[in-house]
């Protein structure tokens, strides 16, 4: 997945039960996640046919997010690292169960 996005390229997710890291980012907005259940039939490769149209969006999102997944990332408010510390300063404040 992080490499998917550091080269470039538009993530799709084939997966019913992932966990995507950064909850916080509009995944939907640069990647594109199909079920399983789905991926055999030719479902899969008709869909990804068909988005001419939504491709530049979903791949200007990608650029737009990439520092995101950079460990190298000189954007102190985006990188890996500051997303990881903001998850972790979230999940500290949450009250405990």
């Amino acid at each position: 997945l992080f490499e998917a996005i550091f080269a470039g390229c538009i993530p799709v997710i084939l997966s019913d039960d992932v966990q995507l890291p950064f909850p916080e980012l509009p995944w939907e907005t640069f990647s594109l996640k199909w079920p399983m259940r789905r991926v055999t039939g030719g479902y899969l490769s008709r869909y990804l046919g068909h988005l001419e149209q939504l491709a530049p969006s979903l791949k200007q999102n990608v650029d737009r997010h990439a520092c995101w997944f950079d460990y190298h990332s000189m954007d102190d408010l985006c990188s890996p690292l500051y997303a990881l510390t903001a998850q972790l300063r979230h999940l500290r404040a949450e009250p405990s169960e």
